[in-house]
Formats: structure tokens, sequence, C-alpha cells
């Protein structure tokens, strides 16, 4: 049973909350005064606590882990067997080299063997990913030849970046 709808809520304070039989329970004990300012108390206190919890959330994405997932369609083995060749000495110097660098590595497609994954997951955006990351003189020297073979039309790259909403886990980590 409702205790109050939110459109009545809405256009109620705290000295006056209803009592009408619609959203009156009389278990409550809000007849009286104190318990009514009492009520109207807590309801504030949960709505602040709510807008709070928003705020941090907010605030903590700006920091959560980063990551993307990016897809490679290759046109030809030939392609795919050069790109990987190409990304294996970048992804051992990110392994080594970048410890805010989470993952970093490629997935091959089990439908579709022209099809190749790039899983990039960093400890965060700014620092990790722009700053240490796209900086590396490994990866300035590896994107010219990505580019090339896309506008040379033998890859289509597709891609979406994340922000860890930190429900789940990625790794197991021993």
């Amino acid at each position: 049973l409702p205790l109050f709808s939110s459109a009545t809520m809405a256009k109620t304070t705290s000295s006056s909350l209803p009592l009408t039989s619609k959203f009156y329970h009389p278990s409550l004990g809000l007849h009286s005064r104190r318990n009514r300012k009492l009520v109207a108390l807590v309801l504030g206190i949960t709505i602040l606590y709510l807008s709070m919890s928003q705020l941090t959330s907010a605030q903590t994405s700006a920091s959560a882990p980063f990551s993307l997932l990016v897809t490679l369609l290759f046109s030809d083995s030939q392609y795919k067997n050069q790109f990987l060749q190409d990304f294996a000495p970048l992804a051992t110097y990110v392994r080594d080299n970048e410890p805010t660098t989470i993952a970093y590595e490629t997935l091959q497609s089990d439908s579709d063997p022209l099809k190749i994954l790039i899983l990039e997951r960093y400890r965060d955006k700014e620092k990790a990913y722009l700053q240490i990351h796209k900086s590396s003189r490994q990866f300035l020297d590896f994107r010219p030849k990505l580019m090339r073979l896309q506008e040379s039309g033998h890859v289509t790259i597709d891609g979406n970046s994340y922000v860890d909403t930190m429900i789940g886990f990625g790794d197991r980590v021993k």
C-alpha cells in the first residue's frame, strides 16, 4: 500500500503531508504533526543521499577504466597477417612499458577468418590512454601502417569506446 504518490509529494511541504485515505495508512501513526515532520525529514535525507550518490557516480566515471573495442575486417588474409605482424611488437611494448594499460590484445573471430577485434583497456582515459599510450613512439610508428591499410581499402575499421560501470569483472587477477 503506497504511503504517498509522487504527484502528491511534489505539492507537499514538510508541515503538510497528505492525510487522505488514498495515501494515508493508519498503522503508520502519521496523524501527529511530529511524525509527519519526521517522515518529511527522512524523505529529504533520502533524496539528498540519492542526489549525492549520482554526483559521486558521475565523478568516478571520469577516473573509471576506459576501453576501446575496435573491429577490423580485412579484404584478404595477407593483409590480416601483415597487421598481426605489425601489431605484435606494439602489444609487447605496451605489456612491458605501459603498466596503466590493463589489457591490449587481438581476438580472432571464430566465424570470420578475416575479422579481428582489438581489445584495449586502460586504467583511465585521460592519463593511461591519451597521455601515455597515444603518445608512445611505438604507437605513433604503428598507427600509419594501419591507416595505409585502411586508405588502400584492405581493411575497414569500426570501433567504440566505453567507460567501466564497475559492475562485474573483466579479468581475474592472481
